[in-house]
């Protein structure tokens, strides 16, 4: 993702449009209190996060002040990318800012020339969000989703 890209302003006073960007190692600390506000269970810290980021990348969504509201986390599977759940601040949910990350995933994976979109939820709940986006279950594994991404022009799936 070249630029940073920016919510419309809402009509509210005082409002400040988000921000979305790609993520680097110096937003661990905010990556990591994000992912123990949204998802403690899972147990990420900053270092963990570093370590993540010199491998895979993450796309996150910060307020004026850059406090991180969501992130996803991605990295390339074969022709494809392997994709992890949306975390956003529990304080932010339903606003859009999944489906924004999301979106903007699926254009970076278009002009990157990318296959798929693999995703593996944990949680049941979670499926019809993501279902509405386009993912559908890899065989008989109803948890393990797939997407294909881009068009015609781009190289298909062998096998």
């Amino acid at each position: 993702m070249p630029q940073a890209a920016v919510l419309p302003n809402r009509p509210v006073t005082g409002f400040t449009s988000p921000r979305l960007r790609d993520a680097t190692t110096a937003d661990a600390g905010k990556l990591a209190a994000l992912w123990a506000k949204a998802r403690p269970q899972v147990g990420l810290d900053a270092a963990a996060l570093k370590r993540w980021l010199a491998t895979g990348r993450a796309i996150l969504v910060e307020d004026a002040g850059g406090c991180a509201l969501a992130a996803l986390r991605f990295r390339d599977e074969g022709a494809g990318w392997r994709v992890e759940p949306v975390v956003t601040d529990p304080a932010h949910r339903g606003q859009g800012f999944g489906r924004w990350l999301m979106t903007m995933l699926e254009a970076d994976a278009i002009k990157a020339n990318v296959a798929f979109l693999a995703l593996d939820l944990e949680d049941p709940a979670t499926l019809p969000y993501y279902q509405r986006l386009g993912y559908r279950a890899e065989g008989d594994a109803e948890l393990c989703l797939r997407k294909r991404v881009g068009g015609v022009w781009q190289r298909q799936e062998r096998g």
